[in-house]
């Protein structure tokens, strides 16, 4: 019958593309080619810039490799052979012998920075002393001669000199530093409160200022402390200039243990020539006069 003559339609499908079974795997083999090539071109380039003399050395420690023994890195010789640099720490003895020969040094250095100042009797303000744990460097005021700006931190040019030689000396030595900072006993205080003791330990900071501009890291400063007028350098006069002073004391090895010496003129009663200047000239006291001895009971 005509009218139910209906075409056929036959439908075909087509799947496209592969897909389904490798996806996006060519993308990261692309990635690794590429980042292979960029390795071997800074490899190239490496190649190129590195002297002969080193390549030499590299290609001879690849030939013939040599085990490692210790804490240390390998470096370039310079005969074009690698050669082992110990980095582990110096020992203890070491660091003592060292120090023996820090006061020398320092002392040459502060010799030399009053030169530069030009003001020779400055060292009469400066004591370094070989004290059970460590050296100390004092800077002391004077009338006409004050380290500090009158009520301030602001430290003095020639001051500046001094503590920047020390710096000089110490900036590449493990040895510990502690600072303290000193006043009269003249009262001061301000209106917001500011007093001695913030004065002295500004002043302490300052000088640890001075010394991290050379060099000294923060990790060597054991402590920065101010006393105020609490430790007085003459104990006969606590109103003395000399009484405002810093004192940068440098740590033998093991010194940290130890109780800090603070009172320089201590010393003076039992020997008039215990404490030295910069230059290491035996001083009977800051002030030139001398300091009589109590005789012992008995005498």
């Amino acid at each position: 019958m005509a009218g139910n003559d209906q075409p056929i339609i036959i439908k075909k499908v087509v799947k496209k593309g592969h897909g389904g079974h490798h996806g996006g795997a060519w993308k990261v083999a692309y990635a690794d080619f590429t980042t292979s090539m960029m390795a071997f071109f800074m490899l190239l380039w490496l190649l190129n810039v590195t002297p002969e003399e080193k390549l030499g050395g590299i290609s001879d420690y690849f030939k013939n490799p040599q085990p490692i023994i210790g804490k240390g890195k390998v470096i370039p010789g310079e005969d074009g052979k690698m050669k082992i640099l110990d980095t582990s720490p110096p020992s203890e003895s070491t660091l003592e012998a060292t120090f023996e020969t820090l006061e020398d040094k320092l002392r040459e250095a502060v010799e030399n920075a009053i030169a530069q100042s030009g003001q020779s009797d400055l060292a009469e303000q400066i004591l370094i002393e070989s004290l059970p744990e460590g050296i100390r460097i004092q800077m002391l005021d004077k009338d006409n001669r004050p380290m500090f700006r009158s009520g301030s931190a602001t430290m003095e040019p020639y001051a500046h000199t001094i503590i920047e030689s020390i710096g000089q000396v110490i900036k590449d030595m493990p040895y510990k530093v502690a600072i303290t900072g000193h006043t009269d006993a003249t009262p001061f205080r301000t209106a917001t409160g500011y007093s001695n003791w913030e004065l002295s330990s500004d002043r302490a900071n300052a000088a640890r200022k001075d010394l991290e501009g050379t060099g000294v890291t923060f990790e060597r400063f054991s402590k920065v402390i101010g006393y105020s007028s609490t430790v007085p350098f003459k104990l006969d006069d606590p109103y003395h200039p000399a009484n405002r002073r810093i004192g940068i004391l440098i740590l033998r090895p093991g010194g940290e243990r130890l109780p800090t010496v603070n009172i320089g003129s201590e010393a003076f009663k039992k020997d008039s020539g215990a404490v030295k200047n910069a230059l290491g000239q035996p001083i009977k006291n800051w002030a030139g006069q001398e300091k009589k001895v109590q005789p012992e009971p008995g005498q």
